[in-house]
């Protein structure tokens, strides 16, 4: 569950959405209908480290397709120098489906 916390607070501040707090914004969103609050008549809680993995899983999963895209494509241009961009090539290389000539698909 830390995991998902850690990467939900990563894509919240993600500051090269647009619009800006978009991540942010849709979280408060989500927790406004789908979070516990802490007593009867209390503001739902919106801080991911009072809250479910599950309900985390949820609202990461209902992001668009096109936010995911566009982050896989950040972390390959801004993390070459650590090797992320390699590493999504091996991830693809292993899990993504084969295009056709049998090599794997490594576009998002």
């Amino acid at each position: 569950e830390n995991s998902l916390r850690r990467l939900l607070k990563l894509v919240q501040r993600n500051a090269g959405l647009t619009p800006p707090k978009e991540v942010f914004n849709r979280w408060n969103d989500f927790c406004d209908v789908h979070a516990p609050a802490d007593k009867a008549g209390a503001a739902p809680r919106r801080d991911p480290k009072f809250l479910s993995g599950e309900l985390i899983m949820q609202f990461l999963v209902g992001l668009p397709a096109s936010f995911w895209v566009n982050l896989v494509k950040k972390v390959q241009k801004e993390g070459k120098q650590i090797g992320l961009a390699e590493a999504w090539e091996a991830y693809c290389d292993s899990h993504a489906p084969l295009r056709p000539g049998g090599l794997p698909t490594r576009d998002p």
